[in-house]
């Protein structure tokens, strides 16, 4: 599990390490038991600007070993460099893995949902992007999401799906990996990836309402047995109550399979005032 976070997030990190992404390594998940697969959660970042902010990563990745930063920039428009660098490095270092999850630090996973659902049809295509499917989005020529058409001349994205969470099936990275090195890289990080090179590698996308989108602000319940991706709730305070979301959700999930993991997740983090 490949999650995108920034230096200043250390709320959001500490939430995922003490809900999801604890249960996840630990190998159980609430009521459910044992997840019956191995899984890796790391955190990728770029450089920051501030030695603090490199300072922190440095702590964390000696601390937790969930690291992996890369020798660009952290930038918005650095992103697709970000996705690159952690599929090649699950390429290098996982290469037996049979699937990789892209996820932004803000959504909650569902991973027994999840696995449940990557396995459960043996007729699914052997080489496939899953997620939430975005059709005919118009390429912007002008603000943060502007593409230049040297980079990219068509006036729509092919098909692809958004990046706050998708799954890459574990026959097809080392490939995507090998195509990003050749082609004009674009910013738009989930366009680049299940887009273009998917369309050049004739990759399948697999849409499915589990995962989110980045427009919904009023998730399906965590509990729900359908969805494994949920996005925050919108709030005029923006990303700093994400971390409260996560815990919400979480607790949640545990209040309803009548079962506390642990016992020090509620009210653990407080919300910085603004």
């Amino acid at each position: 599990m490949l999650v995108f976070s920034v230096h200043a997030r250390i709320d959001l990190r500490a939430a995922i390490r003490n809900t999801w992404g604890s249960e996840v390594e630990n190998g159980s998940w609430p009521g459910n038991g044992s997840i019956g697969r191995s899984v890796k959660l790391l955190f990728l970042f770029g450089r920051s600007d501030s030695s603090l902010g490199n300072t922190v990563i440095r702590e964390e990745s000696a601390l937790y070993g969930d690291i992996v930063q890369g020798d660009f920039r952290e930038s918005y428009y650095n992103l697709t460099l970000k996705s690159v660098m952690g599929i090649r490095w699950v390429a290098l270092y996982c290469p037996k893995a049979k699937f990789i999850l892209r996820a932004d630090d803000d959504v909650f996973i569902d991973v027994k949902n999840l696995i449940y659902f990557l396995e459960i049809d043996n007729n699914r295509p052997q080489e496939a992007i899953y997620g939430r499917e975005l059709k005919k989005d118009v390429v912007r020529r002008t603000g943060r999401c502007a593409v230049d058409k040297a980079a990219f001349s068509l006036n729509e994205y092919p098909t692809y799906v958004p990046g706050n969470s998708f799954v890459l099936s574990g026959r097809i990275y080392a490939r995507i990996d090998c195509t990003a090195g050749v082609l004009p890289c674009i910013h738009i990080e989930d366009a680049f990836v299940t887009a273009i090179i998917g369309k050049i590698l004739g990759i399948k996308i697999v849409n499915d309402v589990g995962f989110t989108h980045w427009y919904e602000t009023q998730p399906k319940p965590v509990n729900s047995t359908t969805r494994f991706a949920f996005p925050p709730r919108t709030s005029p305070r923006g990303f700093s109550t994400s971390c409260g979301w996560l815990e919400e959700e979480y607790n949640g999930l545990l209040y309803h399979t009548q079962r506390r993991v642990r016992s020090d997740v509620v009210g653990k983090y407080w919300v910085p005032e603004q």
